[in-house]
């Protein structure tokens, strides 16, 4: 379910860039587009341009964001040596960082190598990582938001008063908050057909944490629901991610999707007796 940002790959933590002038004109990020649906999971140009973000901290792994990106400059033509320069733009390169909304740095700048053609007097969409996995963990653990991966399923439910449940610590790890926003800022770098140095002003886009807030945990309220049953459709491409249209109820992900066969056996009390309970004898107990 991941999107195609899945393909970048990290070069740096924190590099400083030179030698790239910054060219206000000629390459430019017009805005964040909505996030696109499954089962395509395709961003297309007319799509909706997104005000503002929303990120799970307890599952998602980054913020996926598809960036609107304009090349505005001309085909400029070389008279005296009877040729054309076409003056389309090669992308190379982006540099991410995220702020407070007070101004501070949350974690360090991050670069991805990128690889995007882009003609002359044009736009396109690139696909591309608002808010790094780094920083969604320094957030979560700076808030302390459970990672919903981060529970042991042998240790998620308990006998408590004669009745199978979640256990304490499960149930109290699973509360819904939200925090302040931060900016997640960007700036692609590449250059022209003619080998000129370029690199786009900076973007800042408005993204919400918060935790639980994407996960609908209504079908883990037994170990036969939450290892066993098949969860609903995914229907975020960006699990944990929700920007433009939507609403948080309809991209919430299924809990099952989460632990959905991440516990073969375990000891279970059913009918004043304990036995060891996988998920096919589950199912014809809870059938009785």
């Amino acid at each position: 379910m991941r999107i195609t940002t899945a393909a970048l790959v990290v070069l740096a933590s924190g590099l400083l860039l030179c030698g790239c002038v910054d060219n206000e004109v000629t390459l430019f990020v017009e805005h964040m587009k909505v996030q696109p649906k499954p089962p395509t999971c395709v961003s297309n140009t007319g799509d909706e341009k997104a005000a503002e973000g929303v990120i799970d901290l307890a599952v998602a792994q980054s913020f996926g964001g598809y960036y609107y990106v304009t090349n505005a400059a001309m085909i400029r033509e070389e008279y005296d040596n009877l040729r054309a320069e076409t003056d389309g733009v090669f992308i190379e390169g982006m540099e991410v960082y995220v702020v407070s909304t007070g101004g501070g740095m949350v974690g360090s700048s991050e670069y991805y190598e990128y690889q995007m053609y882009i003609p002359p007097q044009s736009s396109d969409i690139v696909p591309a990582i608002a808010m790094p996995h780094s920083v969604v963990q320094e957030l979560a653990d700076g808030y302390g938001c459970n990672r919903a991966d981060s529970y042991d399923p042998a240790e998620m439910f308990e006998i408590s008063g004669g009745v199978l449940g979640p256990t304490e610590d499960f149930v109290s790890g699973i509360q819904t908050e939200y925090y302040d926003s931060v900016y997640a800022v960007v700036r692609f770098l590449g250059h022209t057909g003619g080998g000129s140095d370029l690199t786009t002003p900076e973007y800042s886009f408005l993204i919400t944490p918060c935790c639980n807030c994407l996960v609908n945990w209504s079908n883990c309220s037994t170990p036969c629901n939450t290892f066993c049953s098949e969860p609903e459709d995914i229907t975020s491409c960006n699990v944990g991610v929700l920007s433009g249209n939507g609403t948080i109820s309809e991209l919430a992900v299924d809990c099952r999707a989460i632990y959905h066969g991440s516990l073969g056996s375990w000891e279970e009390p059913y009918y004043d007796s304990t036995e060891t309970v996988t998920c096919d004898t589950c199912t014809e107990t809870t059938e009785d």
